[in-house]
């Protein structure tokens, strides 16, 4: 390694001349002086006195380069993850729009009812709509009779049901119920 100046030294480790100087003074760096009478500095010393500067600004260049390409790498498969996120969320959406349509057919036929009218019988003449009323009151009563064994009227049937088994009342209820009973 080639012996630097004063000048040159401080431009390369980018530390001021007084500050070199200083060193000189103390005695932490020692200077050759050559045959022009010009002082020289040996790099050893000033990588060892002032821990390497120049290799930290290096070093810090470096790191700001490499960061800068770690960044752009990075700015890279966010794009590609973005891209693949909104291709998603556009599958999602068209298959929700879709789901919709087929929930809203299942809804129009489940809502969808034919209209069935009991048929109705043809118009009869008043005459005749009368027998025939009476002809099935008659017939009603008859069925009645036929379902009670002993041969009471439905009325009578419930009456008795009644007695067989009494509404069930509440506390308050049954003793406003003895309260009037007495």
């Amino acid at each position: 390694m080639s012996l630097l100046t004063i000048v040159e030294a401080s431009k390369q480790f980018n530390i001021t001349r007084s500050r070199i100087y200083r060193a000189l003074e103390k005695g932490t760096i020692t200077a050759q002086i050559d045959a022009d009478g010009v002082k020289r500095i040996d790099p050893t010393d000033m990588i060892r006195v002032f821990s390497g500067r120049k290799k930290t600004r290096t070093t810090t260049e470096a790191k700001k380069t490499g960061v800068s390409e770690q960044n752009e790498t990075i700015v890279e498969m966010l794009k590609e993850q973005l891209k693949q996120a909104q291709d998603r969320e556009q599958k999602l959406f068209n298959e929700i729009a879709s789901i919709r349509k087929d929930f809203d057919d299942y809804k129009a036929l489940i809502t969808y009812q034919m209209p069935v009218s009991p048929p109705t019988p043809p118009e009869q003449p008043e005459a005749k709509r009368t027998s025939l009323d009476n002809e099935s009151d008659a017939s009603d009563t008859a069925q009645a009779i036929q379902r009670n064994d002993i041969g009471r009227t439905d009325q009578n049937t419930q009456k008795s049901d009644e007695r067989a088994a009494p509404k069930k009342h509440g506390l308050f209820g049954r003793m406003i119920r003895t309260l009037i009973d007495d």
